[in-house]
This record gives C-alpha cells, sequence and structure tokens, in this order.
C-alpha cells in the first residue's frame, strides 16, 4: 500500500474564502492510498469549511422564463440545456415537447419539434448532449429513440434505440452513451413485501451509435422505495402507491471521458469505474454519518407541507406526519454532475437543517478542489469552465434559464 499527500494552494482571491490553514497559506486536503489495484482519495469533509478553497458565481448573464414571459420564452418542466461553443442554448422541455434554441445573450432562434412520434417530434425528451462537430443528440424516452440535430439545432434525423434503455446518464469521450437498460423498476421474483423498504439494482449498460447494442456495465444499488398497500374494510385492495421514504438512499451516477461515478449513498464515498466496468478508484468525502433524529422528520414533514396547497397542508398539519419507514442517517450527499473541464460535483445532500446549494468540486483523480454555494433552487445542467447554466424556479415557482458567470 502506497500513501502520499496533496497539497491545494488556498484561492485567496476567491469570495467566500472562510479562512486558511497555518503552513503558509496551504491545507492537506486530500490523502491517497492504493489498495488491491484500487486508488483511494481520502478528502477533508465538506463541513470543515475553514480548510477549503470556495468559488462563487456572480450576477446572471442570461435570463430565460419567468412568470412574464411569453412564447417562446415561457418555459415548462426543463428536462435537459446545454450550451454550445458559440454560447447559444438549447433547452429541452418535456412538456412542450420541442427544442428551443436561444442566443448567447437569451434571443430566441429557433424552435424544432413538437410532442408526437414522428420524425422530428418529441413525446418525453430526458437527455441532451454534444456529439461530433457540435450536433446534438436527444434523447427521447417516451418513443425510445434519440434524434440527432445539427448544431444550429434543425432536425437531421432519427436513431433509433434498443427498447430496452429507459435513461441516458451521459456520454463517455469515444461517443458512446452510459444507459439505463431495461425497466427502471422490475418486480423481484418473490414480489414486493407491502410497507417493507425495497432497493432494486439499476442495470448500467453501454450502448454504441454506430452499433446499436448493450453492454453490461454491471449492476448497482437502486433506489430505496416502499409500496404501500391499502385496503378496503372487506379485505379488497383499494389502492397502490409507490413511496420514497424520507431520508431515503437515491444514487446518482455520472460520466466522465473514460470512466464513470456510483453515488450509491450507502457511505461518505464515491465509486468510479472504468467503461469496462471495473472498480479503479475510490472517492471518499470525509463526511461522517449523521444520525436522522426527529428534528430532521420535523423538518422534512413541514418541507412537504409548504408544497401543498393551504386547505390540504392545513388537514395535513392537524393529522401531523405520516407513519411510514425513514432512512436511519441523513444520506452523505446529493446529486453527481461531471463539468466539462472532467472535474466531479458533488451536492451536499438536501437535508432541511442545512443550508440549500452547497456543492464540493472534486478533479479528474478524486482530490478535494473547492467548495461553491448556488442558489437555493437552482439545478445546474451544464457546467464550463467560467460559466454555470440551470434551470431555476423563482419566488413564484416558475422555471427559467438562467447562466451565471463562474468565479475559479
Amino acid at each position: 500500500m502506497t500513501n502520499y499527500r496533496v497539497k491545494l494552494p488556498t484561492l485567496l482571491a476567491i469570495a467566500g474564502v472562510a479562512g486558511c490553514a497555518d503552513d503558509g497559506g496551504y491545507a492537506d486536503l486530500t490523502t491517497f492510498r492504493d489498495s488491491a489495484g484500487v486508488r483511494i482519495a481520502e478528502n477533508v469533509s465538506p463541513a470543515d469549511s475553514a480548510k477549503h478553497a470556495w468559488w462563487s458565481i456572480g450576477n446572471a448573464t442570461v435570463d430565460i422564463g419567468g412568470a412574464d414571459a411569453v412564447e417562446p420564452y415561457a418555459l415548462h418542466r426543463i428536462t435537459a440545456a446545454i450550451r454550445q461553443p458559440d454560447g447559444s442554448i438549447v433547452v429541452g422541455s418535456d412538456v412542450a415537447g420541442d427544442i428551443r434554441v436561444f442566443s448567447a445573450s437569451g434571443e430566441h432562434i429557433r424552435t424544432t419539434g413538437r410532442r408526437g412520434g414522428g420524425p422530428g417530434e418529441f413525446e418525453s425528451i430526458s437527455w441532451m448532449g454534444r456529439v461530433a462537430g457540435d450536433s446534438i443528440l436527444v434523447f427521447d424516452s417516451g418513443n425510445r429513440r434519440f434524434t440527432l440535430l445539427d448544431a444550429a439545432g434543425a432536425y437531421v434525423r432519427v436513431i433509433p434505440a434498443v427498447t430496452e434503455i429507459t435513461r441516458v446518464y451521459g456520454q463517455f469521450a469515444d461517443g458512446s452513451l452510459m444507459v439505463v437498460g431495461g425497466n427502471l423498476f422490475p418486480v423481484p421474483a418473490g414480489g414486493f413485501s407491502p410497507d417493507q423498504v425495497t432497493r432494486i439494482p439499476t442495470q448500467l449498460s453501454r450502448f454504441s451509435i454506430a452499433e446499436p447494442r448493450l453492454d453490461s456495465l454491471g449492476a448497482f444499488p437502486g433506489t430505496e422505495r416502499v409500496i404501500r398497500v391499502s385496503t378496503r374494510p372487506d379485505g379488497e385492495v383499494s389502492s397502490v402507491s409507490l413511496i420514497m421514504p424520507p431520508f431515503s438512499k437515491q444514487p446518482s451516477f455520472a460520466v466522465a471521458a473514460s470512466e464513470f461515478y456510483v453515488g450509491a449513498q450507502d457511505g461518505p464515498e464515491i465509486q468510479v469505474y472504468d467503461t469496462t466496468g471495473a472498480l479503479r478508484r475510490i472517492i471518499r468525502t470525509g463526511r461522517a454519518p449523521e444520525p436522522v433524529t426527529q428534528a430532521h422528520l420535523d423538518a422534512q414533514f413541514e418541507r412537504r407541507l409548504q408544497q401543498m396547497p393551504e386547505r390540504l397542508r392545513t388537514e395535513m398539519r392537524a393529522s401531523g406526519p405520516p407513519d411510514q419507514p425513514h432512512g436511519d442517517f441523513v444520506p452523505p450527499y446529493g446529486e453527481l454532475i461531471v463539468d466539462r473541464l472532467g472535474n466531479l460535483w458533488v451536492a451536499d445532500y438536501n437535508d432541511p437543517l442545512d443550508p440549500p446549494g452547497r456543492w464540493t468540486i472534486y478533479d479528474a483523480n478524486g482530490a478535494v478542489v473547492a467548495r461553491i454555494r448556488l442558489p437555493e433552487d437552482f439545478r445546474p445542467l451544464d457546467i464550463g469552465a467560467d460559466y454555470v447554466l440551470g434551470r431555476e424556479l423563482d419566488d413564484l415557482d416558475t422555471e427559467h434559464i438562467r447562466v451565471y458567470p463562474l468565479v475559479r
């Protein structure tokens, strides 16, 4: 076993830095070691704010959408967005079933497609990515196929997918895609156990457009769910519902050039696999497990109430929190996303007792680089060298596409 340590300079010029170490402006943030051919990066906990450099964002340079927006600027249920090299922004909407292209300053250029199953039409847009020549590849999970657009967003052709593909997570450097093959929630051989936490594995595969076939990358932990069965007084089943209990594990997956990340949330670590499905590295975040307390459950229940209409909110508050299972520990992190420089961005778990919008950035080796806080209701969709593009909800829960300058 080999151990070696990395020192990263504290970026004093970046707004939001909370402090620095006493060793001449450097902080020991990451220790590497090798174990049985697997490289392990042990990092300082995100909770140790004073030891990290902090990146920041400036005021939004592009803002599309909002309550006063009219077509084609009104946006609803945005599922994908990317920024082209010329600065133009391509946005996919699951409701409208179309692709909208806006200039670098936010002016509408064109709309491609509509809801439907014909060529150039979309049923459920769930992923977009850039391919060779800055063309755009769109996965339509409703029609189970891909659509190729040119760099300007104009329709080129439909590319049939294998029917087993239900989700796309990203694209490797060779153009192949990491996908979920098969039913997103298959019924186990023995059936479900009502009111028990069930976790069905996620089957990841590699898919090549040129040679349309699925090559398995392995089975990985899936999302924890509970099947709730309601019965009438005579014993007949009246309803069956699928719920995700509070603080349940909801894994996240992300794709880099020649590897992919698995955030199973089983502990404070992220596993890194190569394109054959072999484990190569482990990134340990250093965050200590935090037990779920009654304060967590009360705050989660209150958050849920705030998302309901006032009448239902009053009824629910009077009846109290529902009797249901919950996770024993707060998941150690949330969503994963890889930026265009190959850095891994890891969201803090959306804990109702903690400040929202905080992320930790790790380099391609798994060493922590910085922390950043993004707006509370902002979800990044595309992160470049000097920008963060994403979907954001305003105070009226109206959707925007916003681009923020990134200060490293």
